[in-house]
């Protein structure tokens, strides 16, 4: 008897397996049919007004600086115009501190490892990098 129950539960839940996978096929196919009616081949677009309204210029970096950091060997990339000049206006060591430590997220210790500083003397420059460029900055506002 036991034996039997035990039967009668396989069956039962291999019943509702197949019927959940036979389900989960069906809604398959009626989403790829209804792709299928909406979608429309790019190569079976006429040419145009279509196809231009369907695609677009990307412009992300049409106005950004890049900048070289000499302790890398890399150059940094800044969108604002404004702050690529108060950048540039800097000397070199402090250049290299502010775009290490604010563009490519490095701390004082590793900033000091690749540029040959101590740490307290890179935390100097990037204080006083960073009063120079408040300044410019200010200085750009208010002649604005």
């Amino acid at each position: 008897m036991k034996r039997c129950l035990e039967r009668d539960k396989e069956h039962a839940f291999d019943a509702f397996c197949k019927r959940c996978l036979r389900n989960e096929a069906r809604d398959l196919h009626r989403r790829a049919d209804a792709l299928r009616r909406r979608e429309v081949p790019y190569y079976e677009i006429p040419p145009g007004d279509a196809v231009a309204a369907m695609s677009c210029r990307d412009s992300y970096f049409a106005h950004e600086h890049a900048i070289e950091v000499e302790a890398i060997g890399a150059e940094v990339d800044v969108e604002d115009d404004g702050i690529a000049r108060a950048i540039l206006t800097l000397d070199q060591p402090k250049r290299d501190i502010i775009l290490l430590s604010y563009f490519l997220g490095r701390s004082d210790s590793a900033i000091g490892a690749l540029t040959g500083m101590p740490r307290s003397t890179v935390q100097h420059h990037r204080a006083s990098a960073l009063r120079l460029l408040r300044d410019v900055l200010a200085g750009e506002v208010e002649s604005e």
